[in-house]
């Protein structure tokens, strides 16, 4: 039985395989729920159709826990950034 998502979330581990600087620290995985995927397709469409060249982000959040067997891992979860509207950033300006 597939566990239902109730947040994108995921996990990041130590990585044992480790041999050079250039490597990563840490590997894992992220799950998106397809309410996510669609929200990201739509950021690409609506960049590609205002002409942007703009990055669609995610934000990721990362907790330390310790697994059952003891080894250490991040638990993660994904949001999209919400979108500041104009009358919003106008109240940001600083004079």
């Amino acid at each position: 039985m597939t566990e239902e998502l109730k947040k994108p979330s995921g996990v990041m581990f130590r990585s044992r395989q480790k041999t050079k600087d250039t490597q990563p620290d840490h590997t894992g995985h992220v799950e998106l729920d397809v309410d996510m995927v669609k929200a990201l397709v739509a950021k690409v469409k609506d960049n590609q159709a205002n002409d942007k060249k703009e990055h669609v982000k995610l934000n990721i959040a990362a907790w330390e826990n310790i697994s059952a067997n003891g080894s250490p891992y991040m638990k993660a979860k994904a949001s999209i950034p919400l979108e500041k509207k104009k009358d919003e950033l106008d109240d940001e300006i600083p004079f």
